[in-house]
Parts: C-alpha cells; structure tokens; sequence
C-alpha cells in the first residue's frame, strides 16, 4: 500500500515537473503568427454569424485545418477575448502532448524526460507549438493515434479498430497531408486486425465519418472538395525540378539553425525501422511526410513542417526499449549542448534567409508575444456587433504578405484581395508569376477584378476568363441552396482555368504601377468639405500607405474639375478609366513646386493643401480615377475630392 501510494505521488510530481516545464516553454516563446492571423479573421467572421469566410459575402475556405478552425472558434467564444483564446488554447493542447509523450507513450520515466528535454531544445518545437497554427493539434491527433493503433492490435476487436480509425479522420482534419504519416500505420493495424469485411467496412465508415462529413459539408457550402490554399499552391506551374530544389534549401536551412530537430527525426526512423512492425509503420510514415516536404519545397517559415515527423521521431524513441536508452540520452546532452541563441534571443539572427526562408517567429518577437498582445484587438467585437449583415464591401484592398493583421486591423468591411491567392477563389486558379517567393505565389490580377469584387458584379474584360468568374461567382457568392449552383459546382469540378497570361492584364502590366495595389473607395466617401491647412494625417483624412486610391462613382461621370485636399509636401499622379485602362490625367503636387501655383486654392499650413485644377474637355465620362502616390515623404493623405 505505501509502495502504491509512494509511486502515485512519484507519478503526480513528475506530471507536475513536465507541466511546469512545458507551461514555461510555452509562455516564455508564444507568439501569433501572421497566417495564424488569416484564421483568426474566419473565426471571428464564423462566431458573428456571417459564416466561416475570410471575407463577408464570398464563401471561401481560407484554412487548411477544420478541427483547428473549429476549436479556435469554440475557445473564442467561451473566452471573448480572440487572441487569448488562441494562445489558451495552444497552451493548452500543447500542454497534453508534452504530458501523454513523456507519461503515456515513453515505456519509462527517464526515456519521457529525455523526449520532454529534446523538445524543449529543438527550434521547431519551441517555434510552432504555441503560434496560432494548427501544429499543436497535429501533433495531439497523431499521439493518439499511435496510441489507439496500439490498442487495436493489441485487442483485434471492430469497436477498437474503429476508434483507431476514427483517429485517423481527425489527422485528416488536423491537416490534410497528415494521411501521409498515417497511412502505413492504418495498413499495419488492418493487417494485424483481420476483422471480417462486413465489420471491417463498418468500422472504416464510421470511425471516417468526420472526414466525410466535413468533406461534404466543404463541397456543399464552399463548392470546393479541399482548402482554396490548397488550390492557389496547386497552380503555380513551378516545375518538379525547382520545386525539390526550393525544399533541399528548406532541409538545409533547418540542419543549419536547428540540427537538433533533423538529427532526432533521422535517429527515430533508423530506430524505428530496426525495431517492431508497429515502429516500422510510424518510421515509413514519417519517412513519406520527409518525401512530401521536399516535393512542395518546403515551406517559408523555417522548421514549421518538421514538427510533425520530431513528434513522430520521439513517440518511436521513447517507447522503444532497445537501444533507446543511450540513443534519447546522446540526443538529449546533443540538444542541451545546442541551444541556438534564435531561440534564447541573446542576438537578432538575420531573419530572411536565402531562398525566402524566414526566422517567422523572430521577425514578430516580441510585438506579436503572448505577454505583449493578448489584450489586443477587443474593439473588433464592437466592429462586429455595429455591422449589418450586408455582403458588399465598403473597401477594397488588394495584399499579399501580412494579409492576416492587415486583415483584422481593418474590420469586417473591408475586402482584401489577397494577391498571394490563399483567400481569393480567382487568383488560387491562375498561374503564379515566375519568380515568386515560396509560400508567397504571386498572381497577376485581371483588368477590372478589383472593381467587380467593389461592385459586385463580373466587369472582367478578358471575355474567357469573365465566362469563367461567372460560374465561380455562383459558387461562392451565389443562393447556397439552388440547382443552378448545384449543376455548376459538378460541372467545375473538373473545369480548368483557362489561360491567362499577364499580357492579357493590362491594369497590372503598366511598369509605373505594377507593384502598387489600389484601394477602392466610393466617391461619396470624400465628398467633404475642404480641410485647407490641417494636419496631414488627422483623424477624417484617408491615409495610405504604399498603395493607391480608386475612387468609385455610381455611374458615368463627366469630370469637370479635380478638386481636392493632398498633403502638400507630396507628388500625386491623376488617372481615369476609359473602359479598357487607365490612362494619365494630370499630376499634382507638391504645393512648392512652380508650377503648382496656379491650382493652388490654399497652401499646405501644417499638412494639406487644396488644389483646383479643371479636366481636359476632351476627356471622357468614366467611372473611376486613380490616385497614386508617386513622390514624397511617403506619408500620404487626402483630405477631400470632388469632381464638379
């Protein structure tokens, strides 16, 4: 009886030990990534009742992890507060994982502190268990799938497979490429199990019935059988050649930051694949999930996808007792000895590597940390809560890197377009422009996208490609329930994107603005009275930051004059739309310049001046004007523009 009571007290100081630990690590590095950010915007738009999209009124699955989406959505709204929710619950989850590895999967105490030890020293880990991403998750569904696979063999009975099974459906869920690292395992236990057929298709159908019950839910509510993220990297038209190539860098980049992390995961296959028929499977499954990150080329964000072969890797070392034992111990006094200064911070390591791989958690520490942001973005419940359930946009942005807190910072009004095409249902089908970073696929946009997202109507002018937004607007914007949607959700099923090269774009191919997004804004939204002399960057002024403005009128406008209020010390650039481009208009600014004195109405004062100019007579009614910031102290503003 004392033995009993002396090795539960044992038992509860070690759980105490590793929860304490682990509670450290993941407080002290917590961080929220910006494609974390991308998520957050779905769930706060799912818990507001506007569904699970990225942006209000366009039926987008911008997320490649259900059960992550889902559980942050469900912390949300019993916590309140969104990125706290985020960081509780990757703690959370993370917190379990550390303490089934080391006291549920290890066969001994010592092998689980070693476990515990190398993930406290490997970059990876330390990266991705608490950064809003779905790794956490990932690694809890996989445990327990090891753990339940061990159990069916052990059992061989349909209610055991099927739990296994049923596991193996919330990896799909998890991540959909985590089938990779299960499927040899699920033959194994198959194997072992040897269930008669009737039971054997039983327990495969109900043990998958939230896969199929999510992939059904996608094809009827988003029109799509997998992520649009899944489509937009799908498309990129980047050959095999250069793809291996891009993830032969990513390899190298984590042996050189993190050899912590690949030497555990090399270790644990060689282990795996000399030890038992259960070890055999986990080693050849994460051997593939190796394979498959070479193939995609990695990823930008360095070490995120080698957390799922460590966790992997480790399951296999510490339950294994042949050879474990020095094995786990070299790796650990490896890992202890190796503690990359990124991860103490004691020296800001270069951030973007070569080959646009980047330290990710390094470049938003310590402004996006668990101890400096959580309070952050409260006010966005009250966005949400003064908003009408009104599909179209107020703004329209285009954006590719920092999408996520762009996104959220702005509100649920204002659309993105997001040129990497992770959340655009468009771009994700067309090519990628060449030379793009990896995880950052850059697409030409087509000529009037911008304003037929702003108008809610297809105005593309590429007749092809305007036959083919047709049917993807009704998919993702049209009534969900109706048989014309229905018809063209199977009809595009296996419908390819026609070609669309960036010579057709000819909004996107002018050199001046190329790079240069454009922000639509409804003429009304500055038809105010003048602020002559105010500061620039007052409160009622439209301040941009690297990009453009494209005022929207409400119909064919005859442009009479161009009167307007600009921050005086910068150059602005003037452009209508004759229905095929935009062609040049006049420039004005800066209020110092000679020649601007004629147009002058009031000099700048402490910011804005106001100009007056009269339009070309032989200029023809349009429907927009461009406004581009083309010289100055990069700090724009306009206070007011009216065109008669």
């Amino acid at each position: 009886m004392q033995s009993a009571s002396i090795r539960l007290s044992s038992r509860l100081l070690g759980c105490g030990v590793v929860a304490g630990l682990a509670l450290w690590q993941l407080i002290f590095f917590a961080w929220i990534g910006d494609d974390a950010a991308i998520t957050l915007r779905t769930v706060l738009n799912f818990a507001w009742g506007f569904g699970p999209v990225f942006n209000i009124g366009e039926r987008v699955q911008a997320y490649t992890h259900p059960l992550w989406f889902l559980l942050l959505s469900l912390s949300y709204l019993l916590v309140g507060n969104l990125l706290l929710s985020a960081f509780l619950l990757s703690f959370l989850v993370s917190l379990f994982v550390a303490l089934i590895l080391t006291h549920v999967v290890a066969a001994r105490a010592w092998a689980g502190f070693c476990a515990l030890g190398i993930l406290l020293t490997a970059k990876s880990y330390i990266d991705y268990s608490a950064s809003g991403l779905e790794n956490p998750i990932s690694h809890l569904t996989l445990l327990c799938a090891m753990l339940l696979a061990l159990r069916a063999c052990r059992l061989k009975t349909a209610g055991s497979y099927r739990n296994f099974v049923l596991s193996c459906s919330l990896c799909y869920l998890s991540r959909a490429d985590l089938a990779l690292v299960v499927a040899p395992l699920a033959l194994y236990v198959t194997l072992v199990v040897r269930l008669p057929r009737p039971s054997l298709l039983k327990a495969i159908v109900v043990g998958a019935l939230p896969a199929l019950a999510w992939g059904a839910f996608s094809l009827v509510y988003y029109g799509f059988p997998f992520p649009n993220t899944a489509y937009a990297k799908l498309s990129t038209g980047v050959s095999l050649s250069d793809s291996v190539r891009q993830g032969l860098y990513y390899f190298k980049d984590s042996l050189v930051t993190d050899p912590v992390t690949l030497a555990t995961i090399t270790c644990g296959i060689i282990v795996g694949l000399l030890s038992s028929p259960l070890d055999r499977a986990l080693a050849a499954g994460a051997a593939l999930y190796l394979a498959y990150i070479l193939r995609i080329g990695g990823d930008f964000m360095s070490g995120r996808f080698f957390t799922v072969p460590l966790i992997v890797a480790l399951a296999i070392l510490a339950r294994n007792r042949f050879g474990s034992r020095w094995l786990a111990a070299g790796l650990l006094i490896c890992g202890v000895s190796y503690i990359p200064s990124s991860v103490l911070m004691n020296e800001k390591q270069r951030l973007l590597r070569d080959h646009g791989i980047a330290d990710e958690r390094l470049f938003y520490f310590p402004e996006r940390a668990f101890r400096t942001q959580y309070p952050e973005f409260d006010e966005v419940d009250g966005q949400y809560s003064a908003l009408a359930k009104d599909s179209r946009p107020t703004r329209v942005m285009m954006q590719c890197g920092g999408l996520g807190y762009n996104s959220l910072r702005a509100g649920p009004k204002f659309y993105f377009i997001d040129q990497c095409a992770l959340a655009d249902p468009l771009l994700a089908r067309l090519p990628a422009l060449p030379n793009a970073r990896i995880g950052h696929w850059m697409r030409a946009v087509p000529t009037n996208y911008q304003y037929s997202v702003y108008a809610n109507q297809n105005a593309l002018v590429d007749e092809e490609l305007r036959r083919y937004y047709d049917d993807l607007r009704t998919i993702t914007r049209g009534p969900l329930v109706s048989l014309a949607r229905l018809m063209t959700i199977v009809r595009f099923l296996g419908k390819k994107a026609p070609d669309f090269p960036q010579g057709r774009n000819p909004e996107n191919t002018q050199p001046r603005t190329s790079n240069l997004a454009y922000e639509a804004i409804d003429a009304a939204r500055l038809e105010a009275s003048p602020k002559d002399g105010g500061p620039w960057d007052a409160p009622e002024n439209l301040v941009i930051y690297g990009h453009g403005i494209e005022v929207v009128f409400p119909g064919p406008e005859k442009l009479s004059v161009i009167d307007t209020s600009l921050d005086g010390n910068d150059l602005y650039r003037f452009e209508y739309f004759d229905g095929a481009g935009f062609r040049d208009l006049f420039n004005l600014g800066p209020a110092s310049a000679p020649e601007m004195a004629q147009y002058l109405v009031k000099p700048p004062g402490m910011g804005l001046a106001h100009y007056r100019r009269t339009v070309p007579s032989e200029v023809p009614a349009t429907t927009r004007l461009r406004v581009t910031p083309s010289g100055g102290d990069s700090n724009f503003s306009i206070g007011h523009l009216t065109t008669r």
